[in-house]
């Protein structure tokens, strides 16, 4: 496919769709396509942000975080979950366009259970980050009732099949557009050669 997903799907309006969702349910999300490239996002934790992917070896353990995920959705699963390295849990759906898997649907940095702070802690002393500000940090992180997590889930996959939908929609416009197109240049050819 010759297109990309922000060129397939209106960003504006998944965007308002997803900063809905993550207030509703007090959880972040963002849409990231395979190369790593967010191209949305909506309520990004600050332990994320100002810590974790800012840190070379912290951010090697996010990176490690969203290819174990990817991995999982390669293989043909409808959504993933996984506890970083970093103590934080994502989940993920896969965006598929014409049987192309182009990007994902993430929601996370939440917790399924209160944090350890000893662990926080720890990792505050061995990354080198500020104690105080870095607990407060994982203090902001929502903890997530688990029986909120199927109607995450259900949202990611939801979401995913919405966004597939615009873009195949989209894709068919614009293949139909460059038909047209292509029907318009030989037409003014052949009117051309005739004269």
């Amino acid at each position: 496919m010759n297109y990309t997903l922000s060129s397939l799907i209106d960003m504006t309006k998944m965007q308002r769709l997803l900063d809905s969702f993550c207030v509703a349910m007090g959880t972040a999300a963002a849409i990231i396509d395979l190369e790593g490239e967010v191209l949305i996002a909506s309520r990004w934790q600050r332990i994320c942000t100002h810590f974790h992917r800012t840190n070379d070896q912290t951010y090697e353990k996010c990176i490690e975080s969203d290819t174990q995920l990817a991995n999982e959705l390669q293989e043909g699963k409808p959504f993933s979950v996984y506890r970083c390295p970093n103590g934080l849990t994502d989940a993920a759906s896969p965006i598929i366009i014409e049987n192309e898997h182009m990007a994902n649907a993430f929601a996370g940095q939440f917790f399924l259970k209160p944090p350890d702070q000893d662990f926080f802690a720890r990792q505050a002393a061995r990354y080198g980050f500020d104690e105080a500000a870095y607990l407060d940090a994982v203090s902001q992180v929502p903890i997530m009732d688990a029986k909120k997590l199927p109607a995450i889930l259900n949202f990611l996959t939801t979401l995913a099949e919405i966004t597939a939908v615009m873009g195949i929609d989209r894709l068919k416009q614009l293949e139909a557009e460059a038909t047209l197109k292509e029907r318009e240049e030989k037409l003014r050819t052949i009117i051309e050669h005739s004269n």
